[in-house]
């Protein structure tokens, strides 16, 4: 697991804002990550230098499968929102 408890300052945007950032902060970092072969997740950021544990924004490693012209496929790697239930138990976030 690998935890940023100082991560990056998003400025006073709003929570939606906040999570679209972290996300695509994630995605980056994962394809980095497995493009040198690391098998390290999930990934996770804690914001509030203060000691405080809230809000946390928590992804693991996914795929997906692209098809170019219905013939040449490509995979990419991607960061995958999760709800972290309790320290040893996640589950996929599933939104609509």
């Amino acid at each position: 697991m690998l935890v940023f408890t100082a991560p990056p300052y998003l400025g006073q945007g709003t929570t939606q804002e906040r999570q679209w950032c972290y996300a695509q902060i994630a995605e980056k970092i994962m394809q980095h990550l497995a493009n040198k072969g690391s098998g390290l997740e999930p990934l996770e950021f804690v914001e509030g230098g203060d000691g405080c544990t809230w809000p946390r924004y928590a992804y693991r490693r996914g795929t997906v499968l692209y098809r170019i012209q219905g013939k040449v496929e490509v995979v990419k790697t991607t960061a995958v929102p999760v709800v972290r239930q309790s320290t040893s138990s996640w589950r996929v976030e599933r939104t609509s």
